[in-house]
């Protein structure tokens, strides 16, 4: 089995299985770290997908514009947990 395949579909396992966290997570933190590791697997993904097909250039930008998203997302994230955290603490 091609070595592009099996990291493949490691990285599927990994997305599905932070996907399951992401809808069952206990908690907001769960869940954020969830959608964060879903992200970096799904950016991944498209990376091996980009490198096996030479023609599948396009996944490289989607992977890009990925992983900026995945970048700034636990960021805002944060901001409004601390938001929501100063609000509660005013009342």
């Amino acid at each position: 089995m091609p070595l592009f395949m099996v990291c493949g579909f490691l990285l599927l396992l990994s997305f599905s299985m932070s996907l399951y966290r992401v809808l069952k997570g206990p908690g907001f933190v769960n869940r954020a770290a969830g959608l964060d590791v879903a992200t970096s697997a799904l950016v991944g993904f498209f990376l091996i997908t980009t490198f096996w097909n030479d023609q599948a250039r396009r996944f490289l930008d989607v992977a890009l514009v990925l992983a900026a998203c995945g970048f700034f997302a636990p960021l805002i994230l944060s901001r409004v947990m601390k938001r929501e955290r100063e609000e509660l603490a005013d009342d």
